[in-house]
């Protein structure tokens, strides 16, 4: 899967830096300073979230804490 070009562009100027203490919902976007801009696809694991980045990875990031 890939990020809507469009959707990425409006993220890139309105998202905020990724901070691991926030909890994140499906849906949030942020920019997280070593993978770019990422959209929350899944946040049913406790403290877990997957994310869509923008080089089309999916990556499981810790969060709330």
């Amino acid at each position: 899967p890939r990020l809507d070009e469009a959707e990425l562009q409006r993220a890139r100027a309105t998202a905020r830096p990724w901070d691991r203490a926030v909890t994140y919902r499906v849906g949030d976007w942020f920019i997280h300073s070593k993978f770019g801009v990422g959209q929350v696809q899944d946040a049913s694991n406790e403290g877990k979230v997957t994310v869509l980045f923008e080089d089309g990875e999916s990556r499981t990031l810790i969060h709330a804490r």
